[in-house]
């Protein structure tokens, strides 16, 4: 997980994604364009495949965020 280092996720946050086995990534310090980048990405999986899915359990998310991302990557057109 990327988060930012806001006085938010210093307490309980970190600790309790650490004790899930997530790992926990936090931007640098005085870099606001990284967390918009996240959030772009974050948006467009949203927008292009979570809101048109019922997903039913974690196996399931990742093999469609899997498909995603071949064909975000591979077969999407792009404006070049």
């Amino acid at each position: 997980m990327l988060h930012d280092r806001d006085f938010l996720f210093q307490d309980d946050f970190d600790p309790a994604l650490h004790a899930a086995d997530v790992k926990v990534l936090k931007t640098p310090c005085r870099s606001p364009n990284l967390n918009a980048h996240c959030e772009r990405v974050i948006r467009t999986v949203r927008d292009e495949v979570l809101n048109h899915l019922i997903i039913s359990g974690l196996s399931r998310l990742q093999s469609v965020l899997d498909k995603w991302k071949h064909f975000f990557r591979h077969c999407r057109p792009t404006r070049a």
